[in-house]
């Protein structure tokens, strides 16, 4: 008997582990997209709900894309303020939540009069604009580099923006060397860049622990005798002192909107142009 209990015991185990572990199924409509790979990976993390994934090839709505990148980003939800900041994004929409927690993290400021844009779809300048204040890019000034046939049609509050994501990497524009800001992102094109951000961090993480476990400790001192080093017998000596350090530059200077042009942009302000950080991964946005 107690032997076909432990059996029992050990099938129940491996079943909880099974469905534990069990990947979301995609709908046809995600499982014949072009970016099956990064929908399934952000369905199984979480980050893409499942009522977007049978709608890959549509437009993104500007509340769901903030969504997406909220949970991609593990934006803190509470608590929430006492009155709603946008007007068309009440208390009681499902995407209220997040909204405020990309406003409280400086991410979005709306498109003007007090309104998010609930319901407009995600132009491609809004959505770099939002990745360039994910990866914490500087991009003051940036904008006059352009060379994109098209660069008088992105919206000054983008301009910069878009700057720093062609130094860094981020974006290529099209073959005949246009951007297309007002483009239209689908939700493929969406799940795409967040997967491939997401990696990024994952990558960092993955060096930051090695480099944590390869860099030894200092050795405590001994104190007394015998033990054979300059330190012993004398005074411990004081630690030396850095003059600089490896932060990198603060992105809240950034005056770029995710907005569209209803919103006024402060100047610019000018600061050094540093090295891109070795963890970001290159993602180019066609």
């Amino acid at each position: 008997m107690k032997r076909y209990t432990f059996c029992l015991t050990l099938l129940l185990a491996a079943s909880l582990t099974s469905q534990a572990d069990a990947a979301v199924v995609l709908p046809p409509e995600a499982q014949q997209s072009y970016a099956r790979t990064e929908l399934q990976e952000l369905a199984d993390r979480g980050v893409m709900p499942d009522e977007l994934l049978a709608r890959p090839q549509e437009a993104i709505s500007r509340e769901h894309f903030i969504g997406v990148l909220a949970r991609a980003l593990s934006l803190e939800l509470a608590p929430l303020p006492a009155e709603p900041t946008f007007t068309d994004m009440p208390a009681d929409h499902p995407s209220y939540p997040y909204i405020e927690a990309a406003v409280k993290a400086g991410l979005v400021q709306g498109v003007g009069s007090g309104r998010f844009g609930t319901g407009l779809p995600l132009n491609r300048e809004s959505m770099v604009v939002l990745y360039v204040r994910a990866l914490g890019l500087p991009s003051g000034g940036k904008g006059s580099q352009l060379t994109f046939t098209d660069k008088d049609a992105i919206s000054p509050w983008a301009l910069d923006a878009v700057g720093a994501a062609v130094e860094y990497g981020l974006i290529s524009g099209f073959p005949d060397h246009a951007f297309r800001p007002q483009g239209i992102t689908t939700l493929e094109q969406a799940a795409s860049v967040t997967a491939r951000y997401l990696r990024s961090e994952d990558t960092a993480a993955r060096d930051k622990e090695k480099e944590e476990a390869t860099d030894p400790s200092p050795a405590p001192a001994q104190s007394g005798t015998g033990s054979g080093s300059p330190a012993s017998g004398g005074a411990s000596p004081a630690p030396s002192s850095s003059g600089g350090g490896s932060g990198s530059p603060d992105s809240s200077s950034d005056d770029d909107d995710d907005n569209d042009a209803g919103d006024t942009p402060a100047s610019p302000q000018p600061s050094p142009d540093p090295e891109p950080a070795a963890d970001v991964e290159i993602i180019q946005i066609y």
